[in-house]
């Protein structure tokens, strides 16, 4: 058994060990905090490229053409005259001529407006050809051929299929 004395000798040497070692670790760790200042200050101070000052720009370059491209305005189709006769004419007379063979059945027919005409309407030097449709209200569709004669100025319109 140790005596009181050796007890409190070899207590203080474990407890400046402890400090010996606590110190230690403080200045490691203070000497790595100053270093990675230092490392921080030395990239801060270091030259940067020329283009840095607008390098925000990568992120909203591509996000500004993207929304200028989304919110770009629609150009309206073009109602040309080709043909002899003006495309939204030729879609009104057409509506007409429809209705007229449908024996005003079908009151309630949905024609497509000039956007969805615009690929579907042919036009060469005798006058213009429309393939087209009509929506009823129940959803089904009455697809029909439309005839402009540009020597006679006649529309003629042939219905071709009823879609359910």
């Amino acid at each position: 058994m140790l005596s009181e004395d050796d007890r409190r000798r070899i207590e203080a040497e474990e407890v400046q060990a402890a400090q010996a070692e606590a110190g230690r670790a403080a200045a490691l760790r203070r000497e790595q905090l100053a270093g990675a200042y230092r490392r921080e200050v030395r990239e801060a101070l270091r030259p940067r490229p020329w283009w840095w000052p607008a390098r925000w720009a990568f992120l909203f370059v591509p996000l500004g053409m993207a929304a200028g491209l989304w919110l770009r305005p629609q150009v309206p189709p073009a109602d040309d005259a080709l043909g002899g006769v003006r495309t939204s004419a030729l879609v009104e007379q057409c509506s007409e001529e429809v209705a007229r063979l449908t024996y005003g059945r079908e009151a309630d027919l949905r024609f497509p407006g000039p956007r969805e005409v615009g690929d579907s309407v042919q036009a060469d030097a005798d006058g213009k050809r429309w393939e087209g449709w009509a929506s009823r209200p129940d959803g089904s569709r009455l697809t029909f051929a439309c005839t402009y004669t540009a020597a006679d100025r006649s529309v003629r319109a042939d219905l071709l299929e009823d879609h359910p």
